[in-house]
């Protein structure tokens, strides 16, 4: 069996390869950005606060051919150079045909309410990137999840040697 070697190579798209190469920097969170993690978070909270605010009815009734069109349509070599441009995207293709299973409308269903601490944690969660499946990945994180399933299991009497 012939054994060859490939090497792997980032493929750039046209907009990457007349883009400022400093400017990259950006996607890549660390302490170095912390203004510009700010500041995209709160245009992606005020996009959610703006669609929430706007869902007269908790889905549009697009079709499902009529939005594969519109995605059809997205040239993914095209990047977008600012967030603005991203965030007007995923508003147009996503945001106006979510389904909003928190609307008061929307008939209960398998989805449950979201609890703002719960979306604060996944933010932290997301920000530190913690693997919790094991301890060298995540240290306190691996014990918060622990301390939870625990105090879950007793909380419905599945004793302490629930797992």
């Amino acid at each position: 069996m012939n054994r060859e070697t490939f090497t792997l190579k980032a493929v750039k798209s046209p907009a990457e390869k007349h883009r400022e190469p400093s400017s990259n920097h950006y996607f890549i969170f660390n302490d170095k950005n912390l203004n510009h993690y700010q500041d995209s978070l709160l245009q992606g909270i005020a996009l959610i606060q703006k669609s929430l605010s706007a869902a007269g009815k908790p889905f549009s009734g697009i079709l499902p051919q009529e939005l594969a069109a519109q995605f059809n349509a997205i040239d993914l070599d095209q990047a977008h150079d600012r967030l603005a441009d991203a965030l007007a995207e995923i508003e147009e293709l996503y945001l106006n045909h979510a389904v909003y299973f928190h609307h008061p409308h929307y008939v209960a269903h398998l989805n449950c309410p979201i609890a703002i601490p719960a979306i604060l944690a996944e933010l932290l969660l997301t920000s530190i990137n913690s693997s919790v499946d094991t301890w060298d990945q995540s240290a306190g994180g691996t014990l918060i999840e622990q301390k939870l399933v625990d105090w879950t299991a007793e909380k419905i009497g599945l004793g302490t040697q629930a797992d």
